[in-house]
């Protein structure tokens, strides 16, 4: 299966982790509150599942140990995940969420978490110290699950597909709604999510063979994206459902096949988009409680574009200057277990 770099799929992942960001403290700075901005969780797992699809299937199938997957998979995601929990729980010292906890609760809660686990507290979160990395374990077992379903037949992952949807529907009569994951009794929520997205990525990189066409249009999927995270339609949850099984596959598989004129600003947008998902929980609460801010009590947009601003810088130092030199030298000691395999490519 050959593979290429897919520009307007970086560009989505930057469109998704901006309108996460939107969607939790968009309130507390004057913006327009991104109301559905947790969706963009359904559309990285179905980033993964193509990326993962059209960049490692042949490489499991031809024989890489499972150990040297699962090396594969914590190099691209621990490093950032790491210092997002070493950064909460220095700031669970100060106030920050994870403060609810006593310190015997907040060092079960690094331990379990440092090890991409769910920690045993109180608190209704699987992740104190940085709420947004549930969807990062799941993202794990995925990747646990795709070292055995990368082989499977066509027919296979759907039906995969299938149990995910029918978990979906169920969920949606029983609950009320799909758009859980964080907390332990949202944990079937969050893998139905992964399983259902993940298996339609799968099966979008199998039935694509990589042609494409060069154009302008390649924003419109970035811009549709935006628009789904944006809305606030009187049937939210039934919403929720159409866009997950419906909207965000239609979206990935039209972005396969469009490619910008320019990539730089889609790769960029791809390179800052794990750091800024992965620290922006942390980050801005830092913010928000050292302004005193909240829904009723919110700076200006002016404020709030600084503070982004200087974030995303930071997300691009860390990318360039810690993540990314990380993996770097990761590559070695995984390649070293199998001389003759040729260097891994960074989805």
């Amino acid at each position: 299966m050959v593979t290429r770099r897919y520009y307007t799929l970086d560009g989505l992942r930057g469109v998704g982790a901006l309108f996460v960001v939107l969607h939790h403290f968009a309130a507390d700075f004057s913006f327009a509150t991104a109301v559905r901005g947790y969706l963009a969780v359904d559309l990285f797992f179905c980033l993964s599942g193509f990326v993962l699809t059209r960049g490692y299937a042949g490489k499991l199938a031809n024989g890489m140990a499972f150990e040297q997957w699962m090396g594969v998979r914590l190099r691209r995601l621990y490093p950032l995940f790491f210092l997002s929990i070493v950064i909460g729980f220095a700031g669970a010292m100060f106030g920050l969420p994870g403060s609810e906890l006593s310190p015997v609760g907040r060092l079960m809660a690094l331990d379990f978490n440092l090890l991409m686990l769910p920690a045993p507290t109180a608190m209704r979160a699987m992740f104190p110290l940085n709420f947004v990395a549930w969807s990062l374990l799941i993202e794990m077992l995925l990747s646990v699950q795709f070292y055995w379903t990368s082989k499977l037949r066509d027919r296979d992952i759907w039906c995969l597909l299938l149990i995910g949807l029918a978990g979906l529907f169920t969920l949606r009569v029983v609950v009320g709604y799909v758009s859980g994951g964080y907390s332990w009794h949202d944990l079937p929520m969050g893998l139905v999510r992964g399983l259902f997205s993940f298996s339609a990525g799968m099966l979008i990189a199998r039935k694509t063979d990589g042609r494409h066409i060069v154009s302008h249009l390649a924003w419109a999927p970035l811009a549709a994206s935006a628009l789904i995270f944006a809305a606030n339609p009187p049937h939210g949850a039934a919403y929720d459902l159409a866009m997950i099984i419906l909207g965000f596959p239609m979206i990935v598989l039209a972005s396969v096949h469009l490619e910008p004129l320019s990539p730089r600003p889609f790769k960029l947008a791809g390179d800052l988009s794990y750091p800024c998902y992965a620290l922006h929980w942390t980050t801005f609460f830092a913010v928000v409680t050292i302004f005193g801010l909240s829904p009723e009590h919110s700076a200006s947009p002016l404020l709030g574009a600084a503070v982004l601003a200087a974030f995303l810088y930071a997300c691009h130092w860390l990318n360039v200057h810690y993540d990314t030199p990380l993996r770097r030298q990761a590559i070695g000691p995984i390649r070293s277990r199998n001389p003759k395999a040729k260097p891994e490519r960074a989805e």
